[in-house]
Order: structure tokens, then sequence, then C-alpha cells
């Protein structure tokens, strides 16, 4: 398997692993780190992936939430481990002039790191050279271990995750003998909610991300004896049967799956301090060797910029909540890029059933389909497809209006029809949560008040989550509503204008054609 972190499109981070976390907020990217009240996090010091960015950081829960309490799983990590890490980065070759780490003056109070100077867009930030870097390539040159993998291809080859897993192993039964042992001391056990009791899990009220997390660590053993029952069996002395175990396993699979770097790098890799920024949605990017210089260096892009003692970013990339709550335990507020996966059929007992079936099988659309509603994206296909679903045989039989089914209205007595169904659709979806949106705005306004009692940190990742969720369906629903009385009035108002424009025209072409590109929210940011 390909190595973690390093997706999406925005920037080139790998993702650091989270204790618990929760995010909301808006802002520029560039004053995120001087801005308060915007919230996510993750533990560790790790890395965000995104398609042109990777990093990831070291952040619990990012925002003041009263008497919600802290983790970020770097508490227990002294300074001087971490007067370490630094001194062995720069000893060599590492060089970060303009950041400091550890820094707790971030956004959220968590470790992370603060730009010493103003920091310009497409300034290389930090260079990490190759030697820092823990990749396939240095674990298959090890005196001690290289072999190993040479000797067993069918196990490791074209599978940098294993690779990865089985060196760093190896490297942590070393203890302070591991080159790599500055680097191991300042990385907390990557969080998930697959740590999570089964109460917690329920709290997310996604049955399906719930069952998702309680199979990962089953899944992840799966991996674990694959792997080191052949490890230990074969190479006793390298694998001691009795200290390589499933926790030591799961924190260096844990950290892999959460902090390494690979999308622009020519396999799957672990670079020290790059992962130690927090993540924010802002535009960053790394190369490595460029003209053959033997250095990963990360920058901030697209006019994204820190000013001195503000906290510097790196970006996990397009991730939605489900990414974000298995691989670092937390969401994001009104994620961007969070869908709603909602399933729409048309029973057999529908009214023209079969022209229907063959209609929507003309241009391409499935009789039953999952439509992926996003947050502040109108989408146009769950009417349109609801548009069929209510034709009458009157309006099936005007094939040219039915050819522009997926375009624009049929006639006006369908659109309300439609707009009505969607909604009706909308709202009986949202009452399938065991509880309301107003409700969960009301518990989190409550933990964020800090009132008497507050609320677990796993309750308040939980709220963030559902409460986004809950968002996108009220909005789309909130929006088709608003869309009806609209074109209620466009429509009996149809030739009665003098002038030139055609008032359901307007509507096609100037509401729903605005309503169909994408309306990017506020960047969410989060503190690491």
């Amino acid at each position: 398997m390909s190595g973690a972190g390093g997706g999406g499109s925005d920037s080139d981070s790998s993702g650091g692993a989270a204790r618990v976390a929760a995010a909301d907020g808006s802002g520029s990217a560039a004053a995120a780190g001087a801005e308060a009240g915007a919230g996510g996090a993750t533990g560790g010091a790790g890395g965000a992936g995104g398609a042109d960015g990777a990093g990831s950081g070291d952040a619990g829960l990012a925002m003041d939430f009263g008497k919600v309490q802290l983790d970020d799983g770097t508490e227990g990590i002294g300074e001087t481990a971490e007067d370490r890490f630094v001194k062995w980065l720069t000893d060599n070759g590492a060089k970060f002039p303009k950041i400091q780490w550890p820094a707790r003056n971030t956004v959220g109070g968590v470790r992370g790191t603060v730009a010493l100077d103003d920091i310009a867009t497409d300034e290389h930030m930090l260079e990490i050279p190759t030697a820092l870097m823990l990749s396939p390539p240095r674990a298959r040159a090890s005196p001690e271990i290289g072999h190993v993998f040479e000797e067993n291809p069918a196990l490791f080859a074209g599978d940098d995750d294993r690779v990865l897993a089985a060196y760093m192993v190896f490297e942590r039964l070393r203890g302070a003998d591991s080159f790599w042992a500055p680097y191991f001391d300042v990385l907390p056990m990557p969080g998930s909610i697959a740590d999570w009791s089964v109460d917690e899990l329920k709290e997310l009220q996604h049955p399906r991300l719930e069952m998702e997390a309680r199979t990962r660590h089953p899944r992840m053993k799966l991996v674990f004896e694959r792997v080191f029952d052949f490890l230990c069996t074969t190479y006793p002395t390298l694998f001691p049967r009795e200290r390589v175990t499933f926790d030591l396993f799961r924190w260096a699979w844990g950290t892999i799956q959460a902090r390494a770097f690979g999308r622009r790098l020519p396999w799957t890799a672990l670079v020290p301090f790059a992962d130690c920024l927090n993540h924010a949605n802002v535009a960053t990017k790394y190369d490595f060797d460029v003209g053959g210089n033997g250095v990963f260096r990360l920058r901030p892009t697209a006019g994204n910029a820190y000013a001195k003692g503000a906290e510097v970013f790196n970006s996990y990339g397009r991730r939605d909540n489900r990414h974000l709550l298995l691989e670092y335990g937390f969401a994001i507020e009104n994620n961007e890029w969070e869908p709603y996966e909602l399933k729409v059929s048309m029973p057999a007992s529908t009214e023209h059933y079969e022209a229907k079936v063959r209609l929507l099988s003309q241009y391409m659309f499935s009789v039953t389909k999952s439509y992926r509603l996003q947050w502040m994206v109108f989408n146009l296909e769950v009417l349109a497809y609801h548009r069929v679903r209510v034709a009458t045989a009157e309006e099936l039989g005007d094939e040219a209006a039915m050819a522009k089914f997926f375009m624009e209205p049929v006639s006006a007595r369908n659109e309300i029809a439609a707009l009505a169904e969607v909604s009706n659709l909308y709202a009986r979806e949202l009452s399938r949560f065991p509880t309301s949106l107003a409700e969960d705005e009301a518990a989190l306004a409550r933990a964020r008040g800090g009132e008497a009692g507050g609320i677990s940190p796993s309750l308040m990742v939980a709220l963030v989550a559902r409460v986004t969720r809950k968002r996108i369906l009220a909005q789309q629903k909130a929006w088709v509503d608003a869309l009806a009385p609209l074109f209620q009035v466009a429509s009996a108002q149809r030739g009665q204008l003098r002038s030139l424009r055609d008032p359901v025209s307007y509507y096609v072409s100037t509401v729903l054609g605005q309503l169909r590109p994408p309306c990017p929210p506020p960047k969410h940011r989060m503190g690491r």
C-alpha cells in the first residue's frame, strides 16, 4: 500500500496524529496564527496531507471550550526531549531559521510552531536533508536489518508502509542507541476514534463510521500478525517476540498513516520537523531534491504568508471528517470537504415507473443512487432526479422539456412538486438522528460557554462531527425551501412583465446557475 499523508489539492502536507480536537471559525489564512476562536486539533508532532502540501502538528483541542479537558498527547514530553530533538535536527543539517518550535502561544494553546520573523509567500521556511528523512531507501540500507527486506520481497515489495513500520519497530527497540531516538521521543501515540468506547462512538450518530472505527484495530492487528509473526519467528534476535507488542506496532503504523509525506516524493517518508506544523486550510507546497540539492523544502503559496509572531501552519489537504476522525481523532466544524452521503431511490409503485426508469437511464441516472451533499454547495442533481420522480404522464410525454430535466425545470407544476419532494426528503433524513440539530447546537453552545460540569473531549468531537453533517442537510433544505416561493413568483409572472427577460429563464440562469458552482466557506483552522 502507498503511504499515508500527502492527499488533497490545496497543500503538500502529511498528517499528524491526534488525541482530541474540534474546529470552527474563519479568517484569513495569513492571520490564522494570530486569531483566536478557531479550533481543531491533533496530538503529536505531526504532518497533514494535501495534494500540494503535507504536514502535521501537535494540537489537542484547539478552542477554549471552558470545562473541556485539553490533551494533545504531548504534555508528558519534557523540554529535555524537545531540546534534544531540535539539536539533533540542526546537527544533521536541518534549517528553519524563521520558525520557533516548540511553541505553546499558538491558536489552540497546544504545541506548534510560531514565526520568528515574517515569512513571505513562496519563501522556503524549512529545509530537511535526506539524511533526516525516515524512508524506505534508508530502511533498506540499514546495516542491521536491510537484509530482511531484501530476503522477503513477497512481504515488503511495493509496500512502503510495511517497510517503514518494521524499520521503526526495530529502531524503537534500540532505544537511545537509535539514530532516530530524538525524533521518536517527541512523538505521542497517534489518536483515533478507534480508541473510543462503544458509548463514545454512538455519540457520532453515524453507524457506518462507528463500525469502521470498531473494526480498525482488528484490521490493523491482521497486518501486525501477518508481518511480525513472520519477523519474530524468522529473525528472533532482531525482533524478539516478547518485546514486539501490538501497541508498539500501533504506534509505528499510526504514525506512518498520520504523518507521512508521499504525494510528491518517490516513496512514502516521515520528515521530522516538517510534520511539527499544525493544520489549517492554507496553501502550502513542498518539493524534494530539486536540482539534486538533497533536501525537502516547504513553503507557503497562493498568497499565504506568516507574520512575525503568528502560528505557522501546514495543511492536511482535502480531508473529510471521516478521515480526520479515524486518522487523528478530531473533526472540523463546517468542513468544506465533508460529504453527506444521501441515498435516494424510486419505489416500483411510483406512477409511470417504467417510463421514468427509461428516462433516467437514458441520461445516466440510476434508479437508486447515492448523492454527495457538501457544505455551501447546492446539489442540483438531487432536484433533477426528483423532477423525473414527480413527473406526470403529460410531462413525460413532452420529450423536449423532459430532455432538459437535469439542467432546468420541466414545468411550473413539476418544479414546485420536485422542490417539495426534496424538502421532505431532507426533513426525513434529519429526523432519523437521535438528537436534533437545534439540540446539538445548544449543547455546543453550553460547552463553549464553559457551563458547570462541561463535557468530555470525545463528546465535543462527536458534537462537532454530527453538527456538521446535520448542517449540510439543513442547509440543502433551506435552499430548496427558499427556491420554491421564488419559482412560484417567477412562474406566475411569466408573460406579465414588459422586460425582455423571462422570469422563469431568469430563475434557471441566475438562481440555479449561481447555485451550481461550489461556494467556498470560510477557512477553518486547527491548532496542532
